[in-house]
């Protein structure tokens, strides 16, 4: 095999083994929550050891977040054609994408948003993880143009509202139609964009 079949099947390999602790984690927190669950559990679930888990994620809060930085990553590069002049749809464009992959996974979403609720470290650190849309979305605003003190203003209130409208939906188990209130929220907010 050759360095690079190599290094192709070790990634391969990771890819697996990631996807095996992730899916034995989340078993498991639906089964005993959180706080019972150990690293230990998810790591025999998966049929890996205590120290595999560790080469894939710090601590189980890792996996809570697991898809947190690549949805954070697309949401930038949505956000990477921002002119001033396609600001108010190019801004609903990229909330949209994010807001149609939560509902795609509405499970997966509605549960991990559940147990981040129930558990004030999970908060912690998901209101850190809004901080970051939020500065994505400032700095995204500035290249456009967008004078610094009005971009913050726009973000923080787009995701408060955003943060509201979450809320909302996962109180109603996902019932409500959430895509067709955040196209509402943009109609609100697009006048000050």
């Amino acid at each position: 095999m050759t360095f690079v079949g190599q290094a192709t099947a070790v990634n391969i390999r990771g890819r697996r083994t990631r996807r095996a602790l992730r899916q034995s984690a989340w078993t498991l927190f639906r089964a005993h929550g959180y706080r019972q669950t150990t690293v230990e559990q998810i790591a025999a679930g998966a049929a890996v050891s205590p120290r595999t888990f560790f080469r894939h994620y710090r601590c189980k809060e890792d996996l809570v977040f697991a898809d947190a930085a690549p949805r954070l990553e697309r949401f930038r590069r949505a956000l990477s054609g921002l002119t001033q002049q396609n600001a108010r749809q190019t801004v609903a464009n990229a909330f949209r994408l994010i807001g149609s992959e939560l509902v795609n996974e509405a499970d997966v979403s509605l549960a991990q948003a559940k147990m981040i609720l129930a558990e004030p470290a999970l908060a912690a650190r998901e209101y850190a993880l809004w901080l970051d849309w939020e500065r994505v979305l400032t700095e995204a605003l500035g290249r456009a143009g967008v004078p610094a003190l009005r971009a913050t203003m726009l973000a923080g209130a787009l995701l408060g509202a955003l943060r509201g409208l979450s809320r909302l939906w996962i109180e109603s188990d996902g019932q409500m139609d959430l895509l067709d209130h955040e196209a509402s929220l943009f109609e609100l907010i697009a006048l000050q964009l």
